[in-house]
């Protein structure tokens, strides 16, 4: 059991913010939680407190949401959980959430019982570490995953990725050689709450940016034009060595 957590939400409904405070103190006893009533306070809590993942309550304004959520990712990694506004979003919300850098976006109609377990989903995939042996540290080149620690490097240096960016990398470097396709990367980042199609285009272009690959001349991920991606980088070992499999949309 994981302790001295600390949650950050960030909104002014009181009703979210007690819903928010239930929900983690059912599953997580000990854990803190901050509140900050504006977006730019939140930014300033993250840069002091370091939590562990931030619960932010979205207005019906697209642009400031994608504006706090580009901020936060210019220097930080945290999980991210969008709320939608009681007005609702609406799905072009939650694309252009996750989009802009989001993990997770959470439907104002949801309950309470949904919040504590997306909560818990997004959670158990950055802390982990009990893993099958599939999931073991892989290494291709310069680069080295490792699913236990939520670590990734690159020569020897700490990449920042966020959750999404994270499993993304993981899946195109576990199939090394085969094609992931659209659909299969869709399917298992987002499931199929959501038109995803542009999403993972959006998250290969951030991986690449990430680890300094030429789309026009790939290093590390090239386009299967209609298909999919496949990862290149290198010689891919594993522990024990296991071979890629050919990922197929279901």
């Amino acid at each position: 059991v994981r302790g001295g957590m600390k949650v950050l939400f960030i909104g002014t409904e009181l009703e979210k913010v007690e819903k928010v405070h239930l929900a983690v103190r059912l599953r997580w006893p000990d854990a803190v939680v901050l509140v900050a009533s504006e977006v730019d306070e939140g930014v300033d809590i993250v840069e002091r407190e370091t939590p562990d993942v931030v619960i932010h309550q979205a207005s019906p304004d697209d642009k400031q949401l994608t504006q706090f959520i580009g901020e936060l990712r210019g220097f930080s990694d945290v999980p991210l959980i969008v709320l939608e506004p009681e007005g609702g979003g609406g799905e072009m919300q939650e694309v252009k959430a996750l989009e802009a850098g989001a993990d997770d976006y959470i439907r104002h109609t949801a309950g309470f019982i949904d919040l504590v377990a997306r909560m818990v989903a997004l959670m158990r995939r950055v802390w982990r570490t009990e893993l099958p042996e599939e999931d073991q540290p892989l290494a291709s080149g310069a680069l080295l995953l490792n699913p236990a620690t939520y670590e990734v490097l690159l020569h020897g240096k700490r990449m920042a990725l966020t959750s999404t960016e994270f499993r993304l990398l993981h899946l195109l470097l576990k199939n090394r050689g085969t094609v992931a396709t659209h659909r299969f990367l869709e399917l298992a980042l987002w499931g199929d709450r959501v038109d995803s199609s542009a999403l993972v285009k959006k998250y290969i272009q951030r991986l690449r940016r990430k680890l300094g690959d030429d789309p026009q001349e790939p290093e590390w991920i090239a386009n299967v034009y209609g298909v999919g991606y496949r990862f290149l980088g290198g010689s891919t070992s594993h522990v024990p060595e296991q071979q890629g499999v050919l990922l197929e949309a279901k």
